[in-house]
């Protein structure tokens, strides 16, 4: 149904997606974009297990 580069792009706007929705104010940018990147992995984690169970 979706090809390897459409999956791929797909789940980097998940977790793009997620990261911005989630974010909170961190101390600093490096923080911020660690804590960005952390909470939209847990977002698409979470979005592929109400998908897929």
């Amino acid at each position: 149904m979706f090809t390897g580069r459409s999956r791929i792009y797909r789940w980097i706007g998940f977790v793009i997606a997620g990261g911005c929705l989630l974010q909170a104010t961190g101390c600093d940018l490096f923080l911020q974009t660690v804590q960005t990147g952390l909470l939209g992995a847990i977002a698409g984690g979470m979005y592929f297990l109400a998908r897929n169970v």
